[in-house]
């Protein structure tokens, strides 16, 4: 079976445990450690590969629904999904600790091995994460993808389907999107920008130097952060996003093959990981917060931000730091 190569990790590398200690995750305090009943993220996406640091000591993956090809066991033949997840909830390991350790891992494969999908798929997805959420304590879904960008009030599928988890007490936060050079707007892409999403647009560091310094951190060029509706300007919250290690899957893995657990690791950048990691935060305060609910946790979120320091944010909150 195929795997990318272990990278050597240099100064300039960021893991989720450094980017909860930078973020101040760490002064959240659980009760008794380890929550009775551990908050579940629906992570739409390519599936999960059956990871070493998902399964030990602790096996992370709840459950897992294939919309895509109908398969019962985990996989992740495009290697997003299993990337996400990690930075998610991977377990606290002495290689490596997702954002939220404690925290389940229901994986609802909705982006083929191509990485393309569509909005019935996705809809479809959403829809059984609500007719499961009570059975595997579903309180987020993280959705680490976008569309070309809409600009009407969004009356589609998918759009219906987010409003109706929303109604249904459940989070929907989503990447705001990457662009290129090439790229003239700079609109957060659909869903993100969904009226009630949670869009998460990416920060990064100025220097290597320093990597911890808030004051060394900017807006990334690649990510998507211009104003959008009136009162629900997206991106709505900025997180690092460049150079994040985390899970590697072997995406040549199928149900039924002979399954080699990898403990290999890889690099990436993009608004999907800051979507991740805000999931990952919300896991968090909700464990914390066993009673409370998730519109409550939002808005404890929210009092966690301070002001970015860039001329589209101006008297904007959108950065997390908790004291």
């Amino acid at each position: 079976m195929a795997y990318h190569k272990k990278i050597d990790l240099q100064n300039n590398i960021l893991t989720p445990k450094l980017i909860s200690n930078f973020i101040g995750l760490n002064n959240i305090k659980i009760e008794n450690n380890i929550p009775i009943q551990a908050p579940a993220i629906a992570v739409l996406d390519s599936g999960v590969y059956p990871h070493k640091n998902l399964l030990y000591p602790q096996n992370k993956i709840l459950a897992f629904k294939d919309m895509i090809n109908g398969f019962i066991e985990p996989y992740d033949d495009f290697g997003h999904g299993t990337f996400i997840s990690g930075v998610i909830a991977g377990n606290a390991t002495k290689e490596f600790s997702g954002i939220s350790p404690h925290a389940k891992i229901v994986a609802v494969k909705v982006i083929d091995e191509n990485g393309e999908s569509n909005q019935k798929i996705i809809g479809n997805g959403i829809k059984w994460v609500i007719k499961n959420k009570t059975k595997y304590n579903i309180k987020i879904i993280n959705m680490s993808f976008n569309f070309k960008n809409k600009e009407s009030l969004y009356n589609d599928e998918l759009s219906t389907m987010i409003r109706t988890a929303e109604k249904s007490g459940i989070l929907v936060v989503c990447s705001s999107g990457n662009k290129s050079i090439y790229d003239e707007n700079d609109n957060a892409m659909y869903p993100s920008n969904v009226p009630g999403v949670i869009s998460v647009g990416s920060s990064e560091y100025v220097s290597s130097s320093g990597i911890l310094d808030r004051k060394k951190y900017r807006i990334a060029n690649y990510s998507r952060k211009s104003y959008g509706l009136v009162n629900d300007i997206k991106p709505t919250l900025i997180v690092p996003g460049t150079n994040i290690r985390s899970l590697n899957s072997d995406t040549n893995y199928k149900p039924g093959d002979k399954l080699v657990i990898g403990n290999t690791y890889r690099i990436d950048t993009g608004t999907s990981i800051s979507a991740a990691i805000i999931s990952g935060v919300l896991a968090t305060l909700s464990e914390a917060n066993p009673n409370k609910d998730m519109f409550y946790i939002k808005r404890l979120l929210f009092s966690y931000t301070y002001l970015v320091p860039d001329y589209n944010f101006s008297n904007v909150n959108k950065y997390i730091y908790i004291n």
